[in-house]
């Protein structure tokens, strides 16, 4: 929504084809939400956890941002912490033994292209994160943080981040010696 009353189109970063080449037909929820990533993010927005769904005893609440989730979920058995999500029925569904069948540096295999390097926060909101001491967390450092949840990480973010902004392109833009295409690019030698 814009003030001039002009729809803003709603971001694409996937394609459920991609998806797809994996998950076959992508149906998580059931309904008209299957096989049309287009809607994950209504629900799985900045604000949302798993608060609602998540016992007392087992607080704080979890977040189920796309942008963290998805990563943390296709991370999976490399992540450093627990990633536990409670989802209808207030069933537990632990993600770290998924098992990425890739390499995870080929963001392409998800990605739309040029949509995984840091752009503009214009717009774009922080992560609600409960159960992160960077909560809020800033919007590219929460894409960040779903693979790279190490303290050393989480203490990398908190020096280069503030309220009002964050200063991830200095490094990790394009041009720059620890650009996203570069720290995650594939060695031609590198073993799958």
């Amino acid at each position: 929504f814009a003030v001039t009353g002009d729809l803003v189109p709603r971001r694409r970063v996937v394609d459920i084809a991609k998806c797809n080449a994996c998950h076959d037909r992508l149906s998580l929820h059931g309904s008209i939400r299957s096989n049309n990533v287009q809607y994950c993010a209504i629900c799985h927005n900045p604000n949302q956890t798993d608060i609602r769904r998540r016992p007392d005893d087992q607080l704080p609440a979890e977040s189920v941002d796309f942008k963290l989730m998805i990563h943390r979920i296709h991370t999976g058995e490399e992540l450093h912490n627990e990633y536990t999500v409670f989802g209808f029925g207030n069933v537990a569904h632990t993600f770290n033994e998924v098992r990425f069948p890739a390499d995870r540096r080929d963001c392409a295999l998800c990605h739309l292209p040029g949509t995984q390097l840091i752009g503009s926060t214009e717009g774009r909101l922080p992560t609600v994160n409960p159960r992160s001491p960077l909560d809020p967390t800033p919007p590219i450092s929460t894409a960040c943080i779903g693979c790279h949840d190490s303290e050393a990480t989480l203490a990398h973010v908190a020096l280069n981040a503030a309220s009002f902004g964050e200063s991830c392109a200095v490094c990790h833009g394009e041009g720059h010696d620890f650009a996203v295409s570069r720290v995650h690019a594939r060695r031609p030698d590198a073993r799958e």
